[in-house]
């Protein structure tokens, strides 16, 4: 990253193999892509009711059926929804999974699935990086898609140094985290909207394309934030491929 402008490029296919995505992420840090959706899954994105907002999904594994599974019961708990509707929302977040995780040769990958009721908690963006899955500083990769809802805003770095002392005082600031505090709230708010200073946006990826971007490494960690949601509902799914090892290494430190 370090300044350098983040340009999105699309591809058609996730697993096109004339595209070397892990070249194109290191050089602009994001990559959008076509996810090539059926009609079936189309429909299910548009009729899905959300209701309700339940606890975060999570998955550490292969894909296979345990997740499909999984993921059934997850949606069957946002809203009165069809069957039909239910299988198809989670053949969609499975066959985008298993798509990854073959792209990078994974054996194991952590799916992760959250749904919003509207909120103006993100009116403010909240620009960030990943960082911190792994004890390493290796760079990893992770793929972002809108089941429904509004995609994942993306940006560059107009100033490095602000930003890094920017985020030095987020960190302190959310180690103290109580979100009932009016000082953690006023500091929050001030950070966020001291970054919407030091960061451009780019253009953000179609509700019909996923995002892989650069994660882990803090120093060339994509800068990301949630998109408005006090118009509507959001579900939203993401997937961190990655070693057998190095998954089960994000699960137990994710669980403590």
């Amino acid at each position: 990253m370090n300044g350098e402008p983040l340009e999105p490029e699309p591809l058609q296919d996730i697993g096109k193999e004339n595209v070397d995505k892990k070249e194109t992420l290191k050089e602009k840090g994001v990559v959008y892509f076509d996810v090539g959706l059926t009609q079936e899954e189309r429909y299910a994105m548009e009729r899905v009711q959300i209701e309700r907002e339940p606890k975060e999904f999570d998955y550490y594994g292969p894909v296979n059926d345990e997740l499909v599974k999984k993921l059934t019961d997850y949606f069957n708990r946002i809203g009165d929804n069809a069957e039909e509707i239910i299988n198809n929302l989670s053949a969609l977040v499975a066959r985008m999974a298993d798509g990854v995780q073959k792209d990078f040769n994974a054996e194991y990958c952590w799916v992760n699935v959250r749904t919003f009721l509207p909120t103006n908690e993100y009116d403010i963006p909240r620009w960030h990086k990943d960082g911190g899955y792994f004890k390493s500083n290796e760079e990893f990769y992770k793929l972002v898609f809108p089941i429904k809802g509004s995609p994942t805003r993306f940006a560059k770095v107009l100033d490095a140094k602000r930003y890094e002392k920017l985020e030095r005082e987020d960190a302190i600031n959310n180690s103290i985290r109580d979100e009932n505090s009016e000082e953690f709230k006023k500091e929050n708010i001030r950070i966020r909207k001291e970054l919407m200073e030091v960061v451009e946006e780019i253009e953000p990826p179609s509700n019909e394309q996923g995002a892989l971007y650069t994660v882990n490494n803090r120093q060339t960690s994509t800068i990301h934030s949630e998109p408005k949601m006090h118009g509507g509902s959001r579900i939203f799914m993401q997937v961190l491929p990655g070693p057998k090892e190095k998954i089960e290494e994000w699960e137990n430190r994710s669980k403590k």
